[in-house]
């Protein structure tokens, strides 16, 4: 990343199936499919990550909501299943609301991956609407906002 340009997401692992995204500022369709690509990257083994570069390269390279279809319809080529067991936390105390094109990219994300639960901390109002709308068109259920990172984490951890 250049000095001029900000860093608008973190993503790493906490604990063994809990995977932590930190978001700054507004995203846009470029953030939010290095999201994505992060996430993937933590969540499968290192030789599907080796041969799949291509398919990530070319997923970065692309625009528009058919690109990330197209990236998780290749993927499942491979016989992987990536975000299937893991666990979510949303930190999005400083987040800003999501370009149209980063929640369509987002939206694509919430409906092709399985996730066994997501908790969102932090959200100001009206990105918890727009969140909430990515969810409902998503058909998520294991989805929930929590006003802080303890709540959040009890309820990840818990059956």
């Amino acid at each position: 990343m250049s000095n001029n340009q900000k860093e608008k997401f973190r993503v790493w692992k906490r604990e063994k199936e809990i995977i932590v995204a930190k978001f700054w500022g507004k995203q846009d369709e470029k953030d939010a499919k290095g999201f994505i690509v992060e996430v993937y990257k933590l969540t499968v083994p290192e030789e599907i990550k080796r041969k799949t570069d291509f398919l990530v390269d070319k997923f970065l390279k692309e625009s528009g909501e058919q690109s990330i279809k197209d990236f998780i319809q290749e993927l499942s080529n491979f016989k992987t299943s990536p975000v299937e067991e893991i666990r979510l936390l949303i930190d999005a105390t400083e987040a800003d609301i999501a370009s149209a094109g980063a929640r369509k990219t987002y939206l694509e994300f919430a409906k092709a991956f399985r996730m066994a639960k997501a908790a969102i901390f932090g959200t100001k109002t009206l990105l918890k609407v727009l969140a909430n709308f990515i969810i409902a068109t998503a058909a998520k259920e294991n989805v929930k906002f929590f006003s802080t990172e303890e709540e959040a984490l009890e309820w990840l951890k818990g059956e």
